[in-house]
């Protein structure tokens, strides 16, 4: 049974994962939903960490900044699948929107 409260869309994209201080992790994404984004990480994520993510979304032809906090972090064959909500975030609901069309 889904348990989240916004559908998922599977999407092909790279982020920056931009922490303090002065740290950045290239990820791979994986989906994003209007409150949030999951993400292969090739570095462990702690949950509750803010963090910034800089989204590129080649198929979509688009580009947005968005914050948000870890909120899981499992390990899978070497990398780190990671949760990350973002709420009230104009610009996701906005790259979900036009991913849809």
């Amino acid at each position: 049974m889904e348990r989240r409260a916004n559908q998922r869309l599977h999407v092909h994209g790279r982020a920056q994962v931009l922490l303090r201080p002065a740290r950045v992790v290239d990820v791979d994404m994986i989906d994003i939903s209007e409150a949030g984004v999951c993400l292969t990480s090739p570095v462990e994520l702690a949950p509750g960490t803010w963090c910034h993510l800089q989204i590129e979304m080649p198929a979509a032809g688009t580009e947005f900044s968005v914050s948000g906090q870890v909120c899981f972090c499992i390990e899978r064959h070497g990398a780190f699948r990671v949760g990350v909500h973002c709420p009230h975030s104009e610009s996701l609901s906005a790259a979900v929107r036009s991913s849809e069309l």
